[in-house]
């Protein structure tokens, strides 16, 4: 027999080992391609039954006085100014006012922005540092903005919390998309259901501003809220069916703890 040289081949077993290893390199790149289809299809999934991001809720807010129907008036200054405690405690903010200025009353117009994350952002640039209007005794968000009179009194009066409700200070906006807001003064927390019911106090000049709530009641407002009414505006209780999820309280100078407690458990029992 004439022995193998070394240029001859075998042309059987290395054919079947290359086909093997060609087979192996295809079932790998098939699987690879497998997984990745399957960890898209998985990433795809999870993307799409992820809750979407909450888009950020802006409100505008009009301020204005009775007077200023008529003519522009520097009467409201002082009261309009208090609502500047009230801005700086909202996360951001935005503000323009028509103004008469200096002793000619030139029209003008005057804008700030500002809000905690600004004065945040603000005093971590500067070392701890805020601007002029974040000073005084409510700077920053650890100051509580004044409230009505008539509202401080009222929460002085729940302090006690022995009628069965925790009165605080209203810290949400309530809303009915297309129709409007309300913005609440007092939240009432039931102690021993811990229920909600909101209460608004609504001023003295404006019985359409009565209308209005009565409307995002009828409407569906997304929570059960207690509106107390001037009694110079000459609007009924009974103007609210029994079963919503609000009611009016008309009050003469004094909001009555008493008054307000057997109307809060109304609601209560409406619910």
């Amino acid at each position: 027999m004439k022995p193998k040289g070394a240029g001859d081949t075998e042309s059987g077993p290395p054919v079947k080992a290359k086909r093997s290893a060609k087979t192996a390199k295809t079932a790998k790149t098939a699987k690879t391609a497998k997984a990745a289809k399957t960890a898209k299809a998985a990433k795809t999934a999870k993307a799409a039954s992820a809750p979407a991001a909450p888009l950020a809720v802006r409100y505008a807010i009009t301020l204005s006085g009775p007077l200023s129907l008529f003519q522009a008036s520097t009467k409201y200054g002082l009261a309009l100014a208090l609502v500047l405690p009230a801005l700086r405690a909202c996360a951001t903010f935005e503000l323009e006012a028509d103004v008469l200025w200096g002793p000619t009353r030139e029209a003008l117009l005057f804008t700030l922005s500002g809000g905690r994350n600004t004065s945040e952002r603000a005093g971590e640039s500067a070392g701890g540092d805020v601007t002029a209007l974040e000073s005084g005794p409510d700077a920053g968000h650890g100051g509580t903005p004044a409230e009505r009179p008539e509202v401080e009194a009222l929460l002085a009066a729940f302090e006690k919390q022995d009628g069965g409700w925790r009165a605080a200070r209203a810290g949400e906006i309530l809303s009915v998309p297309g129709l409007g807001v309300c913005v609440p003064d007092v939240t009432f927390t039931h102690i021993d259901t811990g229920q909600v019911v909101h209460l608004e106090v609504l001023g003295f000049w404006s019985r359409d501003a009565v209308w209005k709530r009565v409307e995002l009641v009828r409407a569906g407002l997304d929570a059960p809220v207690l509106f107390a009414v001037p009694a110079r505006l000459r609007v009924s209780e009974e103007v609210l069916d029994e079963g919503l999820p609000g009611s009016l309280y008309v009050f003469k100078s004094v909001l009555a703890r008493k008054a307000i407690l057997e109307r809060l458990d109304a609601l209560l029992d409406a619910r």
